[in-house]
């Protein structure tokens, strides 16, 4: 069982520029925000590595909580725990948005979803997503268990955001 700490991130949230809903601020924001959620503990939960694990088993009581968070936290194991976290990360990116921004994605859950929606609605064609795509072409290798047209989809996003795939 691997208990988490979390860190008070509060000074440094005033720290990360708010995103205002302009293009020119995203790649900082998103430097900045990664950054503050690496050090909060919770950047594994907003990049979708850590998933949110199934269902607590009520017979299963090594894996059971209290409320009392100040032992730590266990989201690998506790779906409790992975909300509260993910929850927290939410909160965290939306102090670092404008206004608008924030009552946009107020009710956006989980916390990768409300991440990705921002990185795709400001990350569609920039040079540094372009690189990504390309290298992820190039990087990737059809799985023979897996359906083709997964292949096909990152060689169409690929084609989509300018690159040449043949």
């Amino acid at each position: 069982m691997s208990i988490r700490q979390v860190q008070n991130v509060a000074s440094l949230v005033s720290t990360v520029e708010a995103l205002d809903g302009t293009a020119a601020v995203f790649p900082v924001w998103r430097s900045r925000i990664e950054d503050v959620l690496s050090m909060q503990n919770t950047l594994d939960i907003v990049n979708g590595t850590l998933p949110r694990p199934k269902e607590d088993s009520k017979s299963d009581s090594s894996v059971t909580r209290s409320t009392d968070y100040s032992k730590g936290y266990n989201p690998k194991e506790v779906v409790a725990d992975w909300e509260a976290l993910s929850e927290l990360a939410c909160s965290t990116i939306r102090l670092t948005l404008s206004r608008p921004l924030a009552l946009r994605y107020r009710k956006t859950k989980p916390a990768s979803r409300l991440f990705t929606t921002i990185v795709n609605a400001y990350e569609k064609n920039t040079r540094a997503r372009r690189i990504r795509l390309h290298a992820a072409f190039w990087e990737s290798k059809h799985d023979p268990n897996t359906p083709i047209a997964l292949w096909i989809g990152v060689s169409l996003r690929a084609s989509q955001a300018g690159q040449k795939t043949a």
